[in-house]
């Protein structure tokens, strides 16, 4: 939902599947995700002049597995990802001939999948989902073709809630709880306030 009224959103966190081993469900989890949310853009890989023009381009939402092999050692992506976390977020790069410099908004939904931890100043912006390997005794249901297409009602249905009450998204001021610090309460306010206008009293 909150892809969908990413336009009422001040902040968007970025949400990283993770698990300590491969085979946890965490690409899964984010075909579920991609099934699912608005101007998708899925990869297993971007580079930041790809994300940065791509984002001021197309305002997708970047939904990115297997990050684990090319973030960790990537400055500048980390740069443009956390850049977007926040509206206005953006960077500067010279382009053309006469490298005029220019202006790239970075401001879009992430969603993440890998191994492990991501860089410190990336998992500070995200809402960290740990997955784990079923076990031999649990069954999971196919997600092929046939279950993508059957989201896609649901996708509809996400759609024209989130645009039905983008005004009121607008001028929600969710109570954040006490606990969280200023970052946790930026990144969980847009999905509080969803949560509230959903619930209603």
């Amino acid at each position: 939902l909150h892809t969908w009224a990413f336009d009422a959103a001040d902040f968007t966190a970025r949400v990283f599947f993770t698990s300590a081993e491969k085979g946890s469900g965490k690409s899964r989890a984010l075909a579920v995700l991609v099934a699912l949310a608005a101007r998708v853009l899925a990869t297993a890989g971007i580079t930041a002049a790809a994300l940065f023009r791509t984002v001021a381009a197309h305002r997708p939402t970047l939904a990115v597995d297997e990050c684990d092999t090319f973030l960790k050692d990537n400055e500048e992506l980390r740069g443009v990802l956390n850049a977007g976390f926040e509206r206005g977020g953006a960077v500067v790069r010279c382009v053309g001939d006469d490298a005029e410099p220019r202006r790239f908004d970075c401001f879009a939904p992430v969603a993440l999948a890998g191994i492990g931890r991501l860089p410190g100043t990336v998992e500070d912006r995200a809402i960290v989902i740990p997955m784990q390997r079923r076990l031999p005794s649990e069954t999971v249901a196919p997600f092929r073709r046939a279950e993508r297409a059957g989201l896609s009602d649901v996708r509809r249905r996400c759609a024209r809630w989130a645009a039905d009450r983008l005004e009121a998204l607008k001028a929600a001021q969710p109570e954040v709880p006490e606990a969280l610090d200023d970052r946790a309460a930026d990144i969980l306010g847009p999905l509080l306030a969803i949560a509230d206008v959903a619930g209603g009293e």
